[in-house]
Protein backbone atom coordinates (compact mmCIF):
# COMPACT_ATOMS: atom_id res chain seq x y z
CA UNK A 1 0.00 0.00 0.00
CA UNK A 2 0.97 3.42 -1.00
CA UNK A 3 0.40 5.33 2.52
CA UNK A 4 3.07 2.63 4.34
CA UNK A 5 5.73 2.67 1.66
CA UNK A 6 5.87 6.70 2.73
CA UNK A 7 6.05 5.91 5.87
CA UNK A 8 9.23 3.61 4.93
CA UNK A 9 10.58 5.98 3.70
CA UNK A 10 9.88 9.05 6.06
CA UNK A 11 11.37 6.60 8.68
CA UNK A 12 14.60 6.24 6.86
CA UNK A 13 15.48 9.27 5.92
CA UNK A 14 15.03 10.22 9.87
CA UNK A 15 17.25 7.63 10.80
CA UNK A 16 19.97 8.74 7.86
CA UNK A 17 19.52 12.43 9.66
CA UNK A 18 19.89 10.90 12.62
CA UNK A 19 22.96 8.88 11.71
CA UNK A 20 24.60 12.19 10.54
CA UNK A 21 23.86 14.56 13.04
CA UNK A 22 25.48 11.68 15.83
CA UNK A 23 28.60 11.28 13.56
CA UNK A 24 28.67 15.66 13.67
CA UNK A 25 28.06 15.76 17.19
CA UNK A 26 30.41 13.16 18.61
CA UNK A 27 33.63 15.08 17.71
CA UNK A 28 32.43 18.26 19.22
CA UNK A 29 31.30 16.67 21.88
CA UNK A 30 34.90 14.77 22.88
CA UNK A 31 36.85 18.20 21.76
CA UNK A 32 34.93 20.09 24.16
CA UNK A 33 35.17 17.59 26.51
CA UNK A 34 39.24 17.11 26.15
CA UNK A 35 39.46 20.81 25.75
CA UNK A 36 37.43 21.43 29.14
CA UNK A 37 39.70 18.95 30.78
CA UNK A 38 42.80 20.07 30.12
CA UNK A 39 41.83 23.73 31.01
CA UNK A 40 41.25 22.06 34.72
CA UNK A 41 44.28 20.71 35.05
CA UNK A 42 46.67 24.20 34.59
CA UNK A 43 47.60 25.19 38.18
CA UNK A 44 45.90 28.30 39.15
CA UNK A 45 42.57 27.03 37.87
CA UNK A 46 42.69 23.48 39.65
CA UNK A 47 44.08 25.52 42.78
CA UNK A 48 40.62 27.82 41.99
CA UNK A 49 38.71 25.01 41.73
CA UNK A 50 39.77 23.13 45.25
CA UNK A 51 39.26 26.20 47.05
CA UNK A 52 35.60 26.24 45.97
CA UNK A 53 35.20 23.09 47.56
CA UNK A 54 36.66 23.43 50.39
CA UNK A 55 34.98 26.99 50.77
CA UNK A 56 31.43 24.87 50.25
CA UNK A 57 32.63 22.45 52.65
CA UNK A 58 33.10 24.76 55.47
CA UNK A 59 29.63 26.99 54.29
CA UNK A 60 28.29 23.41 54.65
CA UNK A 61 29.45 22.61 58.01
CA UNK A 62 28.91 25.65 59.39
CA UNK A 63 25.31 25.75 58.72
CA UNK A 64 24.91 22.55 60.40
CA UNK A 65 26.31 24.06 63.03
CA UNK A 66 23.81 26.75 63.11
CA UNK A 67 21.36 23.83 62.80
CA UNK A 68 22.05 22.06 65.91
CA UNK A 69 22.73 25.26 67.74
CA UNK A 70 18.58 26.52 66.63
CA UNK A 71 17.91 22.46 67.75
CA UNK A 72 19.01 23.01 71.13
CA UNK A 73 17.77 26.58 71.87
CA UNK A 74 14.34 25.12 70.54
CA UNK A 75 14.38 22.22 72.64
CA UNK A 76 15.40 24.79 75.58
CA UNK A 77 12.46 26.99 74.90
CA UNK A 78 10.21 23.74 74.93
CA UNK A 79 10.88 23.25 78.58
CA UNK A 80 10.26 26.28 79.42
CA UNK A 81 7.02 26.35 77.93
CA UNK A 82 6.21 22.63 78.83
CA UNK A 83 6.22 20.79 75.64
CA UNK A 84 7.28 17.36 75.81
CA UNK A 85 8.16 14.42 73.89
CA UNK A 86 7.79 16.24 69.89
CA UNK A 87 9.06 14.73 67.09
CA UNK A 88 10.09 17.38 64.62
CA UNK A 89 7.56 20.12 65.40
CA UNK A 90 6.57 23.36 63.50
CA UNK A 91 4.03 24.86 65.39
CA UNK A 92 3.15 25.61 69.46
CA UNK A 93 0.12 23.73 68.81
CA UNK A 94 -0.04 21.63 65.55
CA UNK A 95 -3.49 21.38 65.55
CA UNK A 96 -4.43 25.36 65.67
CA UNK A 97 -6.26 25.81 62.91
CA UNK A 98 -4.98 28.91 61.61
CA UNK A 99 -1.17 26.94 61.33
CA UNK A 100 0.13 27.55 57.54
CA UNK A 101 0.54 24.44 55.97
CA UNK A 102 4.18 23.16 55.63
CA UNK A 103 6.40 23.98 53.21
CA UNK A 104 6.97 21.49 50.23
CA UNK A 105 10.65 19.83 49.65
CA UNK A 106 13.34 22.54 48.98
CA UNK A 107 17.02 23.48 49.32
CA UNK A 108 15.82 24.25 52.84
CA UNK A 109 15.25 20.89 53.74
CA UNK A 110 17.11 19.57 56.97
CA UNK A 111 21.02 18.80 55.72
CA UNK A 112 21.33 16.71 58.63
CA UNK A 113 19.34 13.72 57.83
CA UNK A 114 17.25 15.55 54.96
CA UNK A 115 14.07 14.82 57.44
CA UNK A 116 12.40 17.40 59.28
CA UNK A 117 11.17 20.36 59.12
CA UNK A 118 13.28 22.83 56.66
CA UNK A 119 15.14 25.20 58.25
CA UNK A 120 12.56 27.87 57.28
CA UNK A 121 10.20 26.55 59.07
CA UNK A 122 12.97 26.08 62.10
CA UNK A 123 13.36 29.50 62.37
CA UNK A 124 9.60 30.96 62.23
CA UNK A 125 8.93 28.04 65.01
CA UNK A 126 12.09 29.29 67.00
CA UNK A 127 10.69 33.02 66.66
CA UNK A 128 7.19 31.67 67.89
CA UNK A 129 8.83 29.70 70.87
CA UNK A 130 11.11 33.02 71.73
CA UNK A 131 8.00 35.61 71.38
CA UNK A 132 5.59 33.11 73.70
CA UNK A 133 8.32 33.16 76.20
CA UNK A 134 8.60 36.46 76.56
CA UNK A 135 5.17 37.24 77.07
CA UNK A 136 5.03 34.79 79.53
CA UNK A 137 2.35 33.32 76.94
CA UNK A 138 -0.51 30.81 78.62
CA UNK A 139 -2.94 28.94 76.50
CA UNK A 140 -6.33 29.12 77.86
CA UNK A 141 -7.99 26.98 80.37
CA UNK A 142 -10.99 26.09 78.30
CA UNK A 143 -10.10 25.65 74.02
CA UNK A 144 -12.83 25.13 72.04
CA UNK A 145 -12.28 22.31 69.12
CA UNK A 146 -13.48 21.02 66.13
CA UNK A 147 -14.10 17.39 65.22
CA UNK A 148 -15.23 17.65 61.51
CA UNK A 149 -16.38 14.42 59.32
CA UNK A 150 -14.38 15.14 55.95
CA UNK A 151 -17.63 14.01 54.05
CA UNK A 152 -20.18 15.50 55.76
CA UNK A 153 -18.53 18.84 56.50
CA UNK A 154 -17.21 19.09 52.38
CA UNK A 155 -20.40 17.49 50.92
CA UNK A 156 -23.25 17.63 52.72
CA UNK A 157 -24.61 19.91 56.24
CA UNK A 158 -20.80 21.30 56.91
CA UNK A 159 -21.74 20.53 60.73
CA UNK A 160 -19.06 19.77 63.13
CA UNK A 161 -18.60 17.71 66.16
CA UNK A 162 -17.18 20.45 69.13
CA UNK A 163 -14.43 19.40 71.98
CA UNK A 164 -13.32 21.41 75.11
CA UNK A 165 -9.92 20.99 75.85
CA UNK A 166 -9.99 21.88 79.53
CA UNK A 167 -7.31 22.59 81.98
CA UNK A 168 -7.14 20.07 84.43
CA UNK A 169 -5.68 22.27 87.30
CA UNK A 170 -8.79 24.82 87.09
CA UNK A 171 -11.33 22.41 86.66
CA UNK A 172 -13.00 18.75 87.57
CA UNK A 173 -12.41 16.27 85.56
CA UNK A 174 -15.71 14.48 84.57
CA UNK A 175 -16.02 10.64 84.40
CA UNK A 176 -16.19 11.26 80.64
CA UNK A 177 -13.61 13.18 80.01
CA UNK A 178 -10.17 11.89 77.96
CA UNK A 179 -6.94 12.92 78.53
CA UNK A 180 -6.06 15.30 75.61
CA UNK A 181 -2.67 13.00 74.32
CA UNK A 182 -5.09 9.89 73.76
CA UNK A 183 -7.18 12.09 71.81
CA UNK A 184 -4.93 14.11 69.60
CA UNK A 185 -3.08 11.23 68.90
CA UNK A 186 -5.98 8.44 68.44
CA UNK A 187 -8.13 7.35 65.29
CA UNK A 188 -9.43 10.88 64.58
CA UNK A 189 -6.18 13.31 65.14
CA UNK A 190 -6.32 14.53 61.68
CA UNK A 191 -9.80 15.99 61.71
CA UNK A 192 -9.38 17.75 65.08
CA UNK A 193 -8.52 21.86 64.70
CA UNK A 194 -8.14 23.81 67.74
CA UNK A 195 -9.77 27.48 67.40
CA UNK A 196 -7.07 28.82 69.83
CA UNK A 197 -3.72 27.51 70.47
CA UNK A 198 -3.96 24.77 72.91
CA UNK A 199 -0.36 24.45 75.14
CA UNK A 200 1.19 21.85 76.57
CA UNK A 201 -1.24 18.51 76.16
CA UNK A 202 -0.73 16.77 79.06
CA UNK A 203 -2.48 19.79 81.12
CA UNK A 204 -5.21 19.48 79.64
CA UNK A 205 -8.24 16.73 79.39
CA UNK A 206 -11.44 16.90 76.29
CA UNK A 207 -15.47 16.56 76.58
CA UNK A 208 -17.12 16.22 74.19
CA UNK A 209 -20.03 18.43 72.96
CA UNK A 210 -23.33 16.55 73.02
CA UNK A 211 -25.16 17.47 69.52
CA UNK A 212 -23.60 18.81 66.50
CA UNK A 213 -22.69 22.51 65.57
CA UNK A 214 -22.75 24.99 62.40
CA UNK A 215 -19.03 25.19 61.46
CA UNK A 216 -18.81 28.82 60.89
CA UNK A 217 -21.24 29.54 63.93
CA UNK A 218 -18.60 28.22 66.04
CA UNK A 219 -15.50 29.48 64.47
CA UNK A 220 -17.06 32.77 64.97
CA UNK A 221 -17.94 31.92 68.27
CA UNK A 222 -21.76 33.19 67.56
CA UNK A 223 -23.19 29.26 68.37
CA UNK A 224 -25.36 30.17 71.66
CA UNK A 225 -25.95 26.50 72.73
CA UNK A 226 -22.14 26.06 72.91
CA UNK A 227 -21.49 29.03 75.17
CA UNK A 228 -24.80 28.00 77.35
CA UNK A 229 -23.02 24.42 77.44
CA UNK A 230 -19.36 26.06 78.06
CA UNK A 231 -20.83 28.62 80.96
CA UNK A 232 -22.91 25.73 82.89
CA UNK A 233 -19.76 23.39 82.67
CA UNK A 234 -17.70 26.12 84.22
CA UNK A 235 -20.34 26.55 86.96
CA UNK A 236 -20.25 22.95 87.75
CA UNK A 237 -16.49 21.98 87.57
CA UNK A 238 -14.65 24.93 88.23
CA UNK A 239 -11.99 24.29 91.03
CA UNK A 240 -12.24 26.07 94.10
CA UNK A 241 -9.31 28.78 94.01
CA UNK A 242 -7.02 27.88 96.73
CA UNK A 243 -5.90 30.69 98.86
CA UNK A 244 -2.70 31.14 100.87
CA UNK A 245 -3.44 31.35 104.31
CA UNK A 246 -0.85 33.78 106.68
CA UNK A 247 0.08 32.64 109.91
Amino acid sequence: MKWLKSINIEIDWFLVFLVIAVIIYVPFACVYCSIKWLYCQLPWVSKRIKEKKILAAKLEELKKTKIRKMVAKIKELEEKLGLQERLFPIHYDPFYYKNPKPEEPDIYRDVIENTGPTTLERIAYYKDLRQKVKSGFRSADIIVAVNVNNADFIYKTKECNVLLFVRNECYACPDEAKPAKRVLHGEYEDEIRTLAECGPYQDYFVVNVPGRFNYLAVVENKEERLSKYIDDFKQKYKKPVQKDIAI
